[in-house]
């Protein structure tokens, strides 16, 4: 996912032969549901809350902030609701889904950003990488989200790698 520029799936023949490996070396989780031990389903997954981790908000911020003045992109974790089929249940049970934070900007006082989604086919690349997709920070709720394929996405985690 990180090592790939294009937006592809398994299907389709522009996905680097070779990514390059790039080990985990730590989580920051931002959000988790009160029980992360048991299985979800649509519907469990659907009515559970997010509860936000007010510590970890900073550090996350920082830590993307520094990646992308770096010129890396970051791998996240998201949160969405009103999706059909079962979670996966990730080790973050409230982690739906994987995407790439490939900048960052400001829209007034509002600090933002950008993201990529490798999950989407060839055919929807221009959605999956659209100037639009942006999650934007909330210091209130320390939450970060945005609107994005008529869902609102919540970064749940920052997956670190090196």
């Amino acid at each position: 996912m990180m090592g790939n520029t294009n937006i592809a799936n398994c299907a389709d023949s522009v996905i680097v032969a070779t990514p390059p490996y790039l080990p985990i070396f730590g989580r920051i989780n931002l959000a988790t549901f009160s029980d992360n031990t048991s299985l979800y389903n649509v519907t469990t997954y659907n009515a559970a809350t997010l509860i936000f981790d007010n510590d970890k908000f900073v550090e996350a911020i920082k830590y993307m902030k520094d990646k992308l003045r770096n010129g890396l992109p970051v791998l996240i974790g998201t949160h969405y609701t009103n999706g059909t089929s079962n979670p996966p249940n990730n080790s973050n049970r409230a982690t739906r889904l994987f995407m790439v934070v490939i900048g960052m900007g400001m829209n007034g006082d509002n600090l933002y950003f950008r993201f990529y989604d490798p999950g989407r086919r060839v055919i929807n690349q221009s959605y999956a990488t659209s100037p639009d997709n942006k999650l934007i920070i909330n210091r209130q709720n320390s939450s970060i989200r945005g609107q994005y394929y008529d869902r609102t996405y919540t970064i749940t985690e920052i997956i670190k790698v090196n």
